[in-house]
């Protein structure tokens, strides 16, 4: 038996091979029997990417991780701000 697919799809040759092996199994073993795949895709694009971090970033915990950042770091700047004032006043 010969499989003929187009080699461009990457899904063409997985697809090719499971008819194929279907097709044999059901001749020798009968029209209850089947084989099934499942394709996941290969690689993505780079706007699908952007667009599931996009998706991810306004998420609740995502959000309350940047805003305790935001806090932290700005109370980390004005503890450094406290001494120049205070010095300064002097």
């Amino acid at each position: 038996m010969t499989a003929l697919f187009n080699a461009q799809p990457f899904h063409a040759a997985p697809a090719s091979l499971l008819y194929a092996d279907t097709a044999l199994l059901q001749y020798f073993a009968g029209d209850s029997y089947s084989f099934a795949a499942a394709n996941h895709p290969l690689p993505q694009t780079t706007q699908s990417l952007i667009e599931q971090e996009a998706q991810g970033l306004f998420s609740g915990d995502s959000f309350a991780y940047s805003a305790n950042m935001m806090f932290g770091f700005s109370f980390l700047a004005a503890s450094f701000v406290v001494f120049l004032i205070t010095e300064r006043s002097r």
